[in-house]
């Protein structure tokens, strides 16, 4: 019985994990397993990415909710004042 099943898992660090569950009805050939490792290496960056990504969009938007436009309007004419002054 030539069936094989792969499992290989996606971590990193704790917040980070995923797996890939791979079937070969047919086995798999022993001069195919670099090509497979590489494809699944791939596969794990782009769910890495993607969480990453996701995880950024997520930050971005709490932040522009909870800024406050008056205390943008406030920050702003106090930099103004005594932030750094160009060299005339």
């Amino acid at each position: 019985n030539k069936h094989l099943e792969l499992i290989f898992p996606y971590f990193d660090g704790l917040d980070r994990m995923g797996l890939a569950i791979t079937i070969f009805p047919e086995g798999l050939d022993p001069k195919t397993v670099n090509d497979l490792l590489t494809s699944l290496e791939m596969a794990r960056t782009l769910f890495l990415d993607t969480i990453v990504r996701a995880k950024s969009m997520q930050k971005k938007e709490d932040n522009s909710s909870t800024d406050n436009p008056d205390k943008k309007l406030v920050s702003s004419f106090f930099n103004g004042l005594f932030g750094k002054k160009k060299a005339s």
